[in-house]
């Protein structure tokens, strides 16, 4: 998870020296307690999140009104290979369902 926070912070902001340091921890500090991207990021089991695959993305719900998977946010997963598989194109419209 640091490896991402310093990616997000220091990598796209081209930043070096100290503040290269002081992004990663801002970035990490971000990740892992405001933003809380674990929640739904992280593979979830039945002894709870699986922090060996930290920010490897999960199915989050699949009922029949939408289907809603968190993506894999690690620099060495999806996001960083390019769009999920089965991703819905450009083309594709989401709305929120209506009342019956």
């Amino acid at each position: 998870m640091r490896l991402l926070a310093a990616v997000l912070c220091t990598g796209m902001l081209g930043l070096t020296g100290a503040a290269k340091g002081a992004s990663a921890e801002r970035g990490d500090y971000l990740v892992n307690t405001i933003m809380a991207c674990g929640s739904c990021h992280t593979p979830f089991g039945p002894g709870g999140f699986d922090q060996s695959q930290a920010l490897s993305g999960r199915l989050v719900e699949d009922v029949p009104q939408f289907k809603a998977v968190a993506a894999n946010i690690t620099p060495a997963g999806a996001v960083a290979a390019g769009p999920m598989p089965n991703w819905p194109g450009p083309s594709a419209r989401v709305s929120a369902p209506t009342a019956a």
